[in-house]
């Protein structure tokens, strides 16, 4: 099993149990999560962020950059593998030694570390400011649904055929401004390549996101933290979609990725 692994799970039991079961089972690192152990006060935070990980670190999956998997081709051949940092994974295990190094006082990690920090808390916070933009890329979205879609929605029923129809027509409206602006993107995916890229899956989480901002009432009133939060469980959805689900223990991440992985499998066969 290769699971992504939420950032709130990474000092949890269950991610040790999860581990130490079966030697076949790998944390699937994702560059959020590490961000997210880097932020705001880096040594108070990083060492038990990354305290589990560092007992397994042979069973630690780094992936590549977002930025990075954005530009990445969906031929089905290699697609996981494509994700992959192979040098970040095969290395994983150095840098715990490096990370236990610092904590012990070594002055020349720690800076290298509250260097990482600060890099990461930068990126979050422009995150923050982004927040309010994409929360009302929603807006027409709510505008455009029925009231019997509205009750669907609150009710949590499977969505039916039509309805998936209508969101994979938003979706690939997202998509197709995403893979027109992205700076990695070099050439636009062939339609057999559509469902496997990051940005498409990533978008089918974003509007996902929105459909549930939709059916409790909107985001108006919403704390910008909070939007940047869901903004980070987007992609964390989106990257379980190409593993074996998401570690979180957070319900609304969780059944966001079940929710994606599920219209992926009916697109895939359909």
């Amino acid at each position: 099993m290769r699971c992504v692994v939420d950032s709130n799970y990474m000092q949890t039991s269950e991610l040790r149990s999860f581990l130490s079961s079966s030697v076949q089972n790998s944390a699937v690192l994702t560059d959020y999560a590490v961000m997210e152990a880097l932020k705001g006060n880096t040594l108070a935070s990083v060492y038990k962020s990354l305290s589990i990980l560092s007992e397994f670190p042979d069973q630690v999956v780094v992936l590549k950059t977002t930025y990075d998997v954005c530009g990445l081709h969906g031929q089905s051949r290699g697609l996981q593998r494509r994700l992959v940092d192979v040098p970040r994974t095969r290395e994983f295990s150095i840098f715990c030694h490096a990370l236990k190094s610092a904590q012990r006082g070594d002055s020349a990690m720690q800076g290298e570390l509250m260097r990482v920090g600060t890099e990461a808390t930068q990126h979050l916070d422009r995150m923050l400011v982004d927040a309010p933009s994409f929360a009302s890329s929603g807006a027409e979205v709510a505008q455009s649904l029925t009231q019997d879609e509205r009750r669907m929605l609150r009710s949590g029923q499977p969505y039916p055929r039509m309805f998936v129809g209508k969101i994979i027509d938003h979706v690939v409206q997202i998509a197709a401004v995403l893979f027109e602006q992205h700076p990695a993107v070099r050439r636009w995916p062939h339609p057999t390549e559509l469902l496997n890229t990051y940005i498409f899956r990533s978008a089918l989480c974003h509007f996902l996101l929105v459909l549930r901002w939709t059916s409790v009432g909107g985001v108006a009133g919403k704390a910008p933290a909070k939007l940047r939060n869901d903004m980070v469980d987007m992609h964390f959805a989106a990257y379980s979609t190409y593993f074996n689900g998401l570690l979180s223990n957070d319900r609304a991440a969780s059944t966001l990725a079940e929710d994606a992985s599920s219209i992926l499998r009916r697109l895939q066969v359909a």
